[in-house]
């Protein structure tokens, strides 16, 4: 059996669920985020064949409830349970850096609201949420108004919707059984996101996806291997926790035989009918295939074989008797010219985990 070797702690602690880490999401920077964390995570290259690998930890900002996604440039998209979706702008290590922001309360470019104000567009009647009693909580038609239990976010990154779904926000809202959509587009310095929503026969308008069942709970969102959505279903009658459970909502799953969980959660993959699908991605068993991916118009896939480029890139250096990369990987990385320009931040990033980012190279794959 192979020998396991602990590196760290994460997600532990004492209280609520709610309250620790979550969404383990691997940037381009080569860095681990988390929402609900003030740090990043990232495996140290060992110093020989010999030596086990090491986890380094770094102060990052604080981001998020459930759930992070990231957008072809690398920029992070978080949420919390009332609000869809918010992003950081540029790195937010930069605002820790400096004694001026590093403590301010308010960063801005950082946790920047996109879609404030924005309502659930479900396709039922929504007594069963924990403050339905209330006013406000309903639309007079009886949904649900504002969202209060959003979790989980995707930035559709693959190919298989066409370029109209391209870098637009999909972000899972529990409780109103949805699955929103917002087109993003640039604005200036920063984005501006439009809730998309579609024609609805009974109800006007709706989700993206949204459905009838009560127990259909969205609980987070990917892009898959083959560029298609997938929506993790946990399909319970209840979705809020213990901790904040009203009189209202307590009464309300006894008298409609909620209690009782399902037998199983749910994946559901999202696919076009009126376009093939290519079901499986590209081969990165070797340096080669990883190398020709760099470029692949799935982000799923160009993610991956960057991961696999710095791996074996770490371990060609270990293997070395001066510890040094051997020419040929790096020489490949760098001749930039056959890849587009997200490739050729692939490339880039690679490069810098493997200490090997020169300036001529950072340089021409800008154009300057």
């Amino acid at each position: 059996d192979a020998e396991r070797t602990r590196l760290g702690d994460y997600a532990e602690g004492p209280g609520n669920v709610e309250h620790l880490e979550n969404g383990l999401l691997p940037g381009l920077d080569g860095w681990l985020y988390s929402a609900k964390s003030r740090r990043r995570l990232r495996l140290a290259p060992a110093a020989s064949t010999n030596d086990p690998p090491r986890l380094e930890v770094s102060p990052t900002l604080f981001r998020g409830q459930w759930g992070l996604a990231m957008d072809d440039a690398g920029r992070l998209y978080s949420n919390h349970n009332s609000a869809f979706l918010y992003v950081d702008l540029f790195p937010g290590e930069y605002a820790l850096r400096h004694p001026a922001t590093a403590t301010a309360h308010a960063k801005p470019g950082l946790t920047v609201d996109l879609a404030p104000d924005e309502r659930v567009y479900g396709v039922r009647v929504a007594p069963g949420l924990n403050r339905a009693d209330q006013r406000g909580a309903l639309r007079r038609d009886g949904r649900q108004d504002a969202p209060t239990a959003v979790s989980g976010v995707a930035i559709q990154r693959g190919d298989q919707y066409g370029p109209e779904f391209h870098g637009d926000a999909f972000v899972p809202e529990s409780a109103g059984a949805v699955v929103a959509r917002f087109d993003l587009e640039p604005d200036g310095m920063g984005l501006r996101a439009r809730h998309v929503l579609d024609a609805d026969p009974d109800w006007s308008e709706r989700e993206f996806l949204a459905s009838t069942d009560e127990r259909f709970r969205p609980v987070d969102v990917k892009v898959g291997p083959d560029g298609a959505l997938w929506v993790i279903d946990m399909y319970r009658g209840v979705i809020q926790h213990a901790h904040y459970v009203s009189d209202y909502l307590r009464d309300y799953v006894r008298t409609n035989d909620l209690e009782a969980p399902g037998a199983t959660g749910r994946i559901w993959r999202i696919v076009r009918t009126d376009r093939p699908i290519d079901r499986g991605p590209p081969s990165l068993a070797t340096t080669a295939d990883r190398l020709r991916a760099l470029d692949h118009p799935n982000g799923w896939v160009r993610d991956r074989a960057q991961r696999g480029l710095v791996a074996a890139g770490r371990g060609m250096r270990a293997a070395q008797p001066d510890g040094e990369t051997p020419d040929g990987l790096l020489a490949t990385l760098r001749a930039l010219d056959e890849l587009d320009a997200i490739g050729r931040s692939h490339a880039l990033w690679t490069l810098a985990a493997l200490d090997a980012l020169d300036v001529g190279t950072w340089r021409r794959a800008g154009g300057s």
